[in-house]
């Protein structure tokens, strides 16, 4: 029997702070492309998880910060990266 371990959200930080994954083939759910500019900066109080970042999702900019969220609405294998504002 195989036991299924939940991502834990702090490794997702450090991945995401690192970089150490194949950043040349992000996609939104919906199959547009996501680019990572900026990854921001780590904040280690409360808040969001990294300060001014800089994506572009589908050709559209994001500027803002960025949370890392498991939503218990689709179980555990699924994450979101929330941004906070655009231009």
């Amino acid at each position: 029997m195989k036991i299924k371990k939940a991502m834990k959200e702090g490794f997702l930080h450090y991945l995401w702070n690192y970089q150490l994954f194949d950043i040349s083939k992000l996609t939104t759910v919906q199959g547009d492309a996501i680019t990572i500019l900026k990854r921001g900066i780590y904040n280690h109080n409360s808040g969001p998880d990294f300060l001014n970042s800089k994506i572009e999702i589908a050709n559209q900019l994001w500027f803002g910060n960025i949370k890392i969220h498991k939503p218990y609405l689709f179980g555990s294998n699924r994450w979101l990266i929330l941004t906070r504002q655009s231009l």
